[in-house]
């Protein structure tokens, strides 16, 4: 059976791959290659490694080459919060795994996703080394994620354009310190240059 956070519960993985790519010129950050492989395509290629029951996309469909499923969120770039809202209506498992489609190591990522959690936390969050929660680098309990989304939706505010900490800032979330590195993830030429260095100088 799949697992996720080490406790033998299967996971599905919802990676979110409809941004505008503004900082990148209005590049399709999905389709960006780093030796050979489109950003998205490594991604999903670590979910599925790391044993995920279902891979759901949300983005374009051209994203979707590796996934079980590719949807859109409702009307197209509303935001990361309505796509994952509209990922997690596709969810099967009682975890899900939040990821970004730029992330420089996904395999690193999901790797230290993969661990036991606090019994009664709502789930695991990588924080980088600057202090920041990473939300497209958390597994989380379904159940847990979708009671926030209700409880944030039934006192009348809209999903759309909101930014994923007004919903998480509702769950109990253990933090988990992530490696040197670790949750990179491609926002600038800079960055996307910096990125294909480290893959050329890889043993």
């Amino acid at each position: 059976m799949s697992t996720a956070l080490g406790i033998g519960e299967s996971f599905d993985a919802i990676v979110l791959a409809g941004g505008r790519g503004s900082r990148l010129g209005g590049a399709d950050k999905a389709a960006i290659e780093i030796e050979g492989e489109r950003l998205i395509d490594r991604v999903a290629a670590a979910a599925r490694a790391a044993g995920a029951h279902r891979t759901i996309i949300v983005g374009p469909d051209h994203t979707g080459s590796l996934a079980d499923r590719v949807i859109r969120e409702d009307p197209p770039f509303s935001g990361p919060l309505q796509a994952v809202a509209a990922g997690l209506n596709e969810v099967e498992s009682p975890f899900v795994m939040l990821l970004a489609c730029d992330l420089v190591h996904p395999a690193e990522v999901v790797q230290q996703l993969s661990v036991p959690s606090a019994p009664d936390a709502d789930g695991l969050i990588l924080v980088d080394e600057d202090g920041r929660s990473q939300w497209l680098a958390s597994c989380l309990r379904t159940r847990s994620l979708r009671d926030a989304i209700h409880k944030f939706t039934s006192s009348g505010q809209s999903l759309a354009n909101r930014p994923l900490k007004v919903v998480f800032k509702l769950l109990d979330l253990e933090q988990v310190e992530a490696l040197n590195g670790t949750t990179l993830d491609i926002d600038t030429p800079e960055q996307l240059a910096h990125a294909r260095s480290q893959e050329r100088t890889q043993p």
